[in-house]
């Protein structure tokens, strides 16, 4: 998979923590929902007389019949009817999102690990770059240790000819300087 660019890695982001936000939320409504259809099922379920057993089969609204309660137990049966059609409709959104999550997630993780496995290789080679400018300057210190050496004896010799060459000018001055000297006093 080609990496994206960053504005599209945004959008995904984005869309990606709407998603979990929205999931989040549906979860929260589903387990209200359920606590509710079971507190409703055990107060139907407490609940004494006859009017429970004409409600059993009940499949819609029926209210010109009995009591309160039995109007009561009517709506709340309507309700409940109504709240596990949006159940329904919810763990079916819950599904999709979860769908989509899902596929977003994985190309998340085939991206993410081209980017580790790029930076990975890109390691390799600086570091392979950083041995081979190693294994030269280690073999350039080497060859100028040696060159320094070199030019410490040719600058001995050079020392030793000049200090020779000073040594016989000197000689030959001090000789020539004797000569006249004799030559002044033969005068």
């Amino acid at each position: 998979m080609a990496p994206t660019n960053p504005e599209e890695d945004s959008k995904l982001r984005k869309l990606t923590h709407e998603l979990c936000n929205q999931l989040a939320t549906n979860r929260e409504q589903i387990r209200t929902l359920q606590h509710q259809v079971e507190d409703l099922k055990s107060r139907t379920e407490n609940l004494e007389g006859p009017f429970i057993s004409r409600s059993i089969n009940y499949r819609g609204p029926s209210f010109e019949v009995g009591t309160d309660l039995e109007r009561q137990n009517a709506r709340l049966m309507l309700e409940n009817q109504q709240l596990n059609e949006e159940n329904s409709e919810l763990l079916s959104i819950v599904k999709e999102y979860e769908g989509t999550l899902q596929v977003m997630m994985n190309k998340f993780r085939v991206q993410s690990y081209e980017i580790q496995q790029s930076k990975l290789s890109m390691q390799r080679d600086y570091e392979k770059l950083l041995e081979e400018e190693r294994t030269k300057n280690s073999q350039i210190l080497i060859e100028n240790a040696s060159l320094l050496t070199q030019i410490s004896k040719i600058s001995k010799i050079v020392r030793k000819a000049y200090d020779a060459q000073v040594d016989l000018d000197t000689e030959i001055l001090l000789e020539s300087l004797y000569i006249e000297n004799q030559g002044l006093r033969q005068m």
